[in-house]
């Protein structure tokens, strides 16, 4: 286990195509010739020329769980292909695959590489597996035909040893078909990554654990140890590899990539490039029969919390269940006990809870430990006509536009049919359309493909004291705040070549004027055996548009503002369905029967790490129609959620989420603007999160914890920082658990806060503590362990006393004072550390020394279902906090 001042040490991989002396050469197949080559009498590959300078270098490959991993390539073909302009591999012919030659797939494999049949261990296949015919037909636009299937002739067998085949025709009798086990949705294939014309890229690859992917058992145990797997690149260059002839390509000439990586008449295969990993087990050491100790709240910190779990269970024996909520309702839950130990980001205030707390509230003393620094993020996979996009740059108004649906496209459609009559023809349909985007971000050009640009995924539909953070940042921003009062982005100075796009009115407040849309109505019309239902807009005896009104409300029903309000969702709130025209009885079995909303069009990502893995996946999980499924009546045609993946070469894609979240998930992360400082745009990375603390101040006089003030921000600091707290009522819980809490602070603040990729350690996307904010956390700690109840007798005040009979703080309103007056710092003199001082390491090393501890079980089902990480998929330009020069 790692200790406090350790830092990950890497374990990164470079594998080389040909002469390999790395320590996975012993995986990888024969280089000179193949089978192939050998039986059509050539002397050496026919691919040597392509792949001759080909290496490859993964960035972790130890303690692996379900994460993205980037693949740095150099080497490959490059270039101009077979006359086609723009990008190597795209195609300029409509109706052709984007990628003819020059690209990578990249699979996720359980077996052992020196096999024989190791190819039937490998994860691929799903994506052209859709269930409906038009996800399959997108798949076949990015690589021939046959480039994403799996070959008929070769199973896939899974971890428990069933087979899975591709095709029924070739399958064993009873045999289960692929299609029942993957699908677009499930799987991790790289269809088909782009490459550069200077043979460079990096490939953004989820991985998979036996939790998420129980059917590959990655980590799973395997005789007393975690399973290894293997991650297998499969460069396709220059040279047709297939054994026939097709459409004119013979083997071994230049031509056309026809074929899969695993098809048995072709030498595709014998290219790849094994990777071995190595994952963490998803169980841990404690003692099944154990207490679990129970913490909740704040989505911020699951990824700390599933390392710190493993980590003071590995150290200490401790355990420690974990379930997220929406930061108000966890403010509640501590006050009614339904956990013990709350992690929040802002302070417990009376104001803002509801009246059944109030009681509670009255009769409580919450001690605030500082766990954690991270922020809010927006992170995007954006593929495009010039490869993928590794940076862009936002403003608060462009985050205004993006999160009110005010963009066309981010309208619920169905097919070439838009229904935006309610917004200004001056609205640009994408993001990527936007004069205002385009202006900051001139290299950007990507026409997104099938499904148009997925404005956001947005979190929600709970609530978040990061998402109140992002409101917040938008309404201290003049432009933005001017955006949601329903001005037009072109009247203020500066704006003058703007598009002169106003707000979806949906998102206007109750009663405001321009908070109306046209009126519709349903007309039923019979056309043969056919009833048809269309949605009309209404007009008055003149042939205007009738309109009605429309806006937001809060949960009273009183009119809700955008520009001034407490929010802390994010609403979807225009009420468009489609499509207008759908056949509601007989008719053809292929005609859409029923509508479907905004909530289906654009579904809301659970988590903030949910919503980052479906970023990185490009899975919008948007409904399409599928024309072939059964619905409840047994009726053809259903709308479907499952198979909304995008592909390159045409993703785009952006999600609400935070920086620990894309972190994990490699998501590449906007440049935002600092509220009314245009031209200046800052990153998150640890150095910025860490400076932004000098901006923050007290929430109130008593609880010690700080909250962004935006006014304040220096140039070098990212606005949407937070400072995540772990919140204990000290009345409501027992000396024993209150020793397993301070347990936990204590272990988070000083061993928890060495930055790397090991159980127990800080994962990348957080910032460490600064010393002050240890001192501030082990002072909150000692409270909470040595806090005595007031005898009543008025000796001691409603805070108890100190084991050494020294009065502990107490404000008398119920809430928690602390042990730090001011742990706010400046960017000059606090230094990011993952220690505290001398004298806070030496009182953490003699409470470890002299506690004891509780066993306690903490089990994969509970990390599983408690700390709601879900798969993740392919993603662009990683964030790579802990790379950053301003650290």
């Amino acid at each position: 286990m790692a200790s406090a001042d350790e830092t990950d040490s890497g374990s990164s991989l470079t594998v080389k195509w040909l002469n390999d002396d790395s320590t996975a050469a012993s995986l990888q197949p024969e280089r000179e010739t193949t089978w192939l080559s050998e039986e059509k009498g050539l002397s050496r590959n026919p691919h040597y020329d392509d792949f001759k300078n080909l290496q490859v270098t993964v960035s972790q490959t130890e303690d692996l769980t379900d994460q993205t991993i980037t693949i740095d390539v150099t080497g490959m073909p490059g270039g101009s292909v077979s006359g086609h302009s723009g990008m190597p591999g795209i195609s300029s012919s409509t109706g052709y695959p984007s990628y003819v030659q020059n690209y990578l797939q990249v699979m996720q494999c359980w077996g052992d590489p020196t096999d024989d049949d190791f190819e039937e261990t490998c994860q691929w296949g799903g994506l052209v597996l859709g269930s409906s015919s038009s996800q399959a037909l997108v798949a076949q636009t990015v690589v021939y035909t046959d480039g994403g299937a799996r070959d008929g002739s070769v199973p896939f067998r899974t971890v428990q040893d069933k087979e899975y085949w591709s095709n029924e025709y070739l399958a064993p009798d009873g045999a289960s078909l692929l299609g029942n086990l993957l699908s677009p949705s499930t799987t991790n294939d790289v269809l088909a990554w782009p490459v550069k014309a200077d043979g460079t890229t990096a490939v953004h690859f989820a991985l998979q654990s036996s939790t998420s992917a129980p059917w590959l058992g990655c980590g799973a145990d395997d005789d007393g140890s975690p399973r290894s797997c293997s991650i297998v690149i499969v460069p396709r260059g220059t040279i047709y590899g297939k054994s026939s002839s097709h459409y004119g390509a013979s083997y071994g000439q230049a031509g056309a990539q026809w074929g899969g990586p695993l098809d048995t008449d072709a030498d595709y295969w014998d290219n790849r490039i094994v990777i071995p990993l190595d994952f963490q087990s998803p169980t841990t050491a404690c003692d099944a029969a154990g207490t679990t100790h129970t913490v909740g709240g704040s989505q911020l910190m699951i990824q700390a919390m599933q390392s710190w779990q493993r980590g003071i269970c590995t150290d200490e024996g401790q355990g420690y269940s974990y379930s997220t909520a929406s930061d108000s309702r966890a403010r509640s839950n501590l006050l009614q006990g339904i956990y013990d130990f709350g992690l929040t980001s802002r302070a417990i205030k009376r104001e803002e809870l509801d009246e059944t707390d109030y009681d509670a509230y009255d009769n409580a003393e919450v001690a605030y430990a500082p766990l954690a620094i991270s922020g809010i993020t927006i992170g995007f996979n954006i593929i495009g006509t010039k490869g993928v996009q590794n940076d862009i740059k936002l403003t608060p108004r462009l985050l205004a536009k993006l999160l009110t649906q005010s963009y066309t496209s981010a309208v619920p459609s169905y097919t070439s049919n838009f229904h935006y009559e309610h917004l200004s023809s001056k609205n640009p349909s994408t993001l990527l359309n936007d004069p205002e985007f385009k202006a900051l971000n001139p290299d950007i050009s990507v026409s997104p493909y099938p499904y148009g640009l997925a404005d956001m995924i947005i979190m929600g539909p709970s609530g978040s004291d990061g998402i109140r953070l992002l409101w917040q940042y938008l309404q201290s921003d003049d432009k933005a705040r001017a955006f949601l009062e329903g001005k037009t982005d072109n009247v203020l100075a500066g704006d003058e070549g703007n598009s002169g796009m106003t707000i979806n009115p949906y998102y206007l407040p109750k009663g405001d004027p321009n908070a109306k849309v046209p009126e519709t109505e349903e007309v039923v019309t019979t056309e043969g055996a056919q009833t048809v239902s269309t949605i009309q807009l209404v007009t008055d005896a003149s042939g205007n548009t009738v309109y009605r009104e429309v806006g937001l409300t809060d949960s009273d029903g009183n009119p809700l503002n955008l520009a001034t309000g407490v929010i802390d969702t994010f609403p979807q709130a225009d009420e468009t369905e489609v499509p207008w025209r759908i056949v509601t009885a007989g008719g053809l079995a292929t005609a859409v029967r029923s509508r479907t909303d905004t909530t289906a069009y654009n579904p809301y990502g659970e988590t903030f790490s949910d919503v980052a893995s479906r970023v990185a996946k490009a899975d919008t999980k948007r409904a399409t129609w599928d024309p072939t499924a059964m619905n409840s009546a047994q009726e053809a045609g259903v709308w479907k959620t499952s198979d909304s993946v995008q592909f390159p070469p045409r993703i785009g894609v952006l999600g609400t989420t935070d920086t620990a979240s894309a972190e994990k998930n490699a998501l590449a992360t906007a440049q935002l603007q600092l509220p009314n400082q245009e031209g200046v745009f800052v990153s998150p990375t640890e150095g910025t999160m860490t400076a932004a603390l000098s901006a923050q101040t007290a929430q109130d006089d008593t609880s010690g914890t700080i909250w962004a003030d935006f006014s304040k921000l220096s140039s070098d600091s990212y606005p949407l920082t937070l400072v995540t707290y772990g919140a204990l009522d000290l009345p409501e819980v027992s000396a024993e658990d209150r020793e397993s809490y301070a347990d936990l602070i204590e272990f988070a603040v000083t061993t928890g806060q060495a930055s790397g990729t090991r159980p127990g350690q800080l994962p990348w996307g957080y910032a460490p503590l600064t010393d002050e904010l240890v001192a501030q956390a082990l002072a909150a700690a000692e409270r909470i362990r040595n806090w005595l109840p007031s005898t009543g007798d008025g000796d001691t005040g409603s805070g108890g006393t100190t084991s050494d009979g020294d009065q502990s703080s107490s404000t008398g309103d119920g809430s928690a004072g602390t042990q730090a007056t001011n742990p706010a710092t400046s960017a000059d003199d606090s230094t990011p550390s993952s220690n505290a001082s001398q004298s806070t390491t030496e009182y953490s090393q003699a409470a470890t020394t002299e506690r004891g501890s509780t066993a306690a079980f903490i089990g994969a089902a509970a990390l599983g279902a408690m700390l709601l990480v879900g798969s993740v998929g392919a993603a662009v330009a990683p964030l790579l906090l802990r790379r950053r020069s301003d650290k």
